[in-house]
């Protein structure tokens, strides 16, 4: 039993420092909308200020109503997780992705009602 508790409590420890390390502090439509704030007393941001994601080489932002294939197109691979936000039939977001190489490292859904593109 000793062992069993020790060995949940090795994996809760590892599972919570992964998680911390992986899992940025806010997210970058969060980091944006703080920016973009009349009270920041910003009147530009760099994305290059974007804070808690692996490097990235290349943000794209897509419209509403985007194809998976012009997704696709667009980042020269395919890239399985654009099928699941059935954009081509979406009016309420623009998707975020975020691309180092070939490979995607994150991606958000923004919606329109905070960013307009």
């Amino acid at each position: 039993m000793k062992r069993t508790i020790h060995i949940l409590a090795i994996l809760l420890t590892v599972g919570i420092t992964v998680s911390c390390r992986v899992t940025p502090s806010s997210s970058v439509s969060a980091q944006i909308d703080k920016w973009s704030d009349s009270n920041s007393g910003r009147d530009r941001f760099a994305l290059s200020e974007i804070q808690g994601l692996p490097p990235w080489s290349t943000a794209y932002v897509f419209n509403p109503y985007t194809s998976t294939a012009t997704i696709n197109q667009t980042l020269g691979f395919e890239w399985e997780g654009a099928k699941r936000f059935a954009l081509d039939a979406r009016d309420d977001i623009h998707l975020a992705v975020f691309v180092s190489g070939t490979k995607v490292i994150h991606f958000e859904e923004w919606r329109r009602d905070k960013f307009d593109c």
